[in-house]
């Protein structure tokens, strides 16, 4: 699930704090602190988090260490969280892919050079 990022699964806050092996309340810290992004999703409108969101460390199901500090930049350049994740899960044409493979791939300083371009 990890080797490649899957743009189509979303998973809830409890499957995800699974994923995790923290408890939920953990899962939603870290989407007030953005270290994590949720939007709502479905006829219930239930919080749901994209799992490319999510990568693998040492074993274990890690957020993608990058992101935190992504969201923050995209949340300074005015983007809402529908916003953000969009930006992410979209190809790119600076990058040549979507920023969130970007950040996958090690690009890190490469995705947020993209994102001060966007703030002017």
């Amino acid at each position: 699930m990890f080797n490649e990022p899957v743009y189509d699964k979303w998973l809830s806050i409890p499957e995800t704090a699974d994923l995790l092996g923290v408890p939920q309340r953990e899962v939603r810290s870290a989407i007030e602190r953005r270290e994590l992004i949720a939007i709502r999703r479905g006829e219930n409108r239930a919080w749901a988090i994209n799992s490319a969101l999510l990568t693998q460390e040492h074993g274990q199901a890690a957020v993608l260490p990058s992101l935190r500090g992504t969201l923050v930049s995209l949340h300074d350049a005015g983007f809402s969280n529908e916003e953000s994740l969009e930006w992410l899960l979209r190809v790119n044409r600076e990058l040549e892919v979507a920023p969130l493979q970007a950040l996958h791939d090690g690009k890190i300083h490469a995705v947020r050079r993209a994102i001060q371009s966007l703030a002017f």
